[in-house]
């Protein structure tokens, strides 16, 4: 953990690929959403359904890597976001919209990322995963170790009120982007 912030799991840490089981990501997950609707940022409008396992396959292929387990289960969960501009509700990231597979694989490709996945999209750069799962800011410093550490990061932080488009629930956490 970077800045002395400490994640909600005290849990072994396991292996880009493995040791991270998914009931813990959908726990994480679920444990984030829930932040947010208690913080009158709800997130139901916003939420795609889930990817299917063919698509997040196609998704790796394109990037020629294997995304880190937890990143693979939140996809399962959710296939990205919805724009909140056009359905309202919040962003699900810091600023960033958390990105489709499609989307990132075309941002992936338009900016020849290598080992990286955009998780989330804003107008002042990226949220990334590496391959080895850390979570990057746009400048590629480690915001957390993996996608589990960093829902839990999210969960425990001050959501900072920011301008918001019609529609939409602007938040912000710089510390965390």
């Amino acid at each position: 953990m970077t800045d002395g912030r400490q994640p909600l799991s005290d849990r072994p840490r396991g292996t880009a690929r493995g040791g991270v089981p998914d009931d813990e990501v959908r726990a994480a997950w679920s444990r984030w959403l829930g932040t947010l609707r208690t913080r009158g940022r709800d997130p139901s409008p916003v939420l795609r359904p889930g990817a299917a396992p063919s698509a997040i396959a196609a998704a790796e292929q394109a990037v020629g890597f294997a995304l880190p387990d937890p990143v693979r289960a939140v996809y399962a969960l959710t296939d990205g976001q919805a724009d909140p501009a056009q359905v309202g509700g919040p962003t699900l990231f810091p600023a960033r919209v958390f990105c489709p597979l499609r989307r990132a694989g075309e941002l992936a490709g338009e900016r020849e990322m290598v080992g990286r996945w955009p998780l989330g999209e804003g107008d002042d750069g990226l949220l990334l995963v590496g391959a080895d799962g850390r979570v990057l800011g746009a400048d590629d410093r480690e915001i957390a170790a993996d996608l589990v550490d960093y829902l839990g990061l999210l969960s425990v932080a001050d959501l900072q009120d920011v301008g918001s488009a019609a529609g939409t629930t602007g938040w912000d956490v710089p510390d965390l982007r």
